[in-house]
């Protein structure tokens, strides 16, 4: 208990000590669009801005805003999805092979009529109970761990938040600044010749404006993967609420 709470911390004191990657969407587009990509990645140009910077290769969603980075932290990305042909549900994976065992970090941003940060969590989290229910793995929730989790990530969550709406003029009390988040316990039992597997998970969801952003994490189970799951999903979650339009409209006008 002692480590995890160590590098929960370290985890609340770097995500508001600003080591966020810096997701600089203006400066981005100051510089445009660039020679195509030189990765495997693969977009559809009506829903996607390619821009090539010093740090690598990004790509911008342009309904949303949302950046998806060619490397974050110590993951690269491997995929982008279009799951809604008009742009409208979107998702960036990011992946590291490991001793352990692979780690895994998928962003979801998408909107639809009606939906709301908390049935989209509420959604998420039934759907991972499904699975304990309907396979062979075994799933726990560590809710004190989560809980743990969601204090160190709420607070800069919510300053990017309000720094993206003062950003587009909006006031600050038309903010929604709920944040749904557990962390997991996977057993996977062995199948088909796969190895048995002990994972963590952590599941993140909020709003902001029309668009959902939700988080998934999986990570090899050891003594710091709370904290590094926390790390990951929090990190990802602060950057893009820096960038996400919260405008009805295309973030990048013109563009659609």
């Amino acid at each position: 208990m002692h480590r995890l709470l160590s590098t929960l911390a370290i985890t609340a004191a770097a995500l508001v000590g600003g080591s966020i990657p810096a997701f600089a969407q203006d400066a981005a587009l100051q510089t445009g669009p660039t020679q195509a990509p030189s990765s495997s990645i693969k977009v559809n140009p009506a829903n996607w801005l390619f821009i090539n910077t010093k740090d690598g290769e990004n790509y911008v969603h342009k309904a949303s805003g949302a950046i998806c980075v060619g490397n974050f932290r110590d993951l690269k990305l491997t995929a982008i999805r279009d799951y809604a042909p008009d742009g409208s549900n979107i998702g960036c994976q990011y992946d590291k092979a490991g001793e352990q065992g692979p780690s895994r970090l998928t962003v979801y941003v998408y909107t639809a009529e009606g939906l709301t940060g908390p049935k989209a969590y509420q959604g998420a989290k039934d759907a991972i109970a499904q699975l304990g229910q309907t396979t062979a793995t075994t799933i726990i929730e560590r809710k004190e761990e989560g809980q743990k989790c969601h204090q160190a990530v709420m607070r800069p969550l919510a300053q990017a938040l309000l720094g993206r709406m003062k950003k587009e003029g909006a006031k600050g009390e038309e903010a929604q600044l709920g944040l749904g988040l557990a962390l997991y316990d996977y057993d996977i039992p062995k199948i088909n010749g796969r190895p048995a597997a002990a994972q963590t998970s952590m599941l993140s969801v909020y709003q902001t404006g029309k668009w959902i952003v939700k988080t998934r994490t999986t990570l090899p189970k050891s003594e710091t993967s709370y904290g590094d799951a926390c790390n990951y999903g929090g990190l990802a979650s602060v950057a893009l609420a820096r960038v996400i339009t919260r405008k009805d409209g295309p973030a990048l006008v013109g563009s659609q």
